[in-house]
């Protein structure tokens, strides 16, 4: 079927039912192809969402194209035969995300929210002033815990629809580890 809509209402993974709160974004997004499931083929979307994963899914998301910066990564905990290697070289490239030392990017760590919407928000191309951060912010019970280094990129993403498909609008949970359920509505609210 030629120029049809994808068909996001039914049931990509067994482990994502449609009447789980994120499965309308995660199958949207592996419709598109920003998102795929594990080999098992389960999705697992309480996971905690690994540096590796969130590179590949920004670089997917926003559309960039992997194979002018597959040979410039340097990181020693990521080789050439890593599955994400082309996704972080490009992610790292484009300033989008970075490594913890210049030789290590620990891409098996975790990820917390403020992270994840502060690499998301690299993507996005509007400004974001410290007066308009901290007005978006306070509108969260826990907006004031967001670390100051961090502030306007996760403003921005909130501003551009990163939370709108939180199950639970009163709070950012911004040094949460983030799952992949969480990242994959994250992303689907901003793109």
């Amino acid at each position: 079927m030629t120029g049809a809509a994808a068909d996001i209402n039914h049931q990509q993974y067994p482990d994502v039912f449609d009447s789980y709160w994120a499965s309308s974004d995660i199958n949207r997004l592996t419709e598109q192809c920003v998102l795929e499931g594990y080999p098992d083929g389960m999705f697992k979307p309480n996971r905690k969402v690994s540096r590796a994963e969130m590179a590949a899914m920004v670089v997917k998301g926003y559309n960039l194209d992997i194979t002018s910066n597959a040979n410039a990564l340097t990181f020693k905990d990521v080789p050439y035969s890593h599955w994400a290697h082309d996704y972080i070289s490009k992610g790292v490239a484009e300033d989008m995300i970075a490594g913890k030392t210049n030789d290590i990017f620990a891409p098996n760590e975790n990820i917390s929210r403020t992270e994840a919407l502060t690499i998301m928000a690299k993507g996005i191309n509007c400004p974001m002033d410290c007066t308009k951060a901290d007005e978006i912010l306070s509108r969260y019970k826990d907006g004031s815990s967001v670390p100051s280094w961090a502030r306007r990129h996760v403003a921005k993403a909130i501003d551009n629809g990163a939370l709108k498909h939180e199950r639970n609008q009163d709070f950012i949970r911004p040094n949460d580890n983030t799952t992949r359920a969480e990242a994959s509505a994250m992303l689907q609210g901003i793109i």
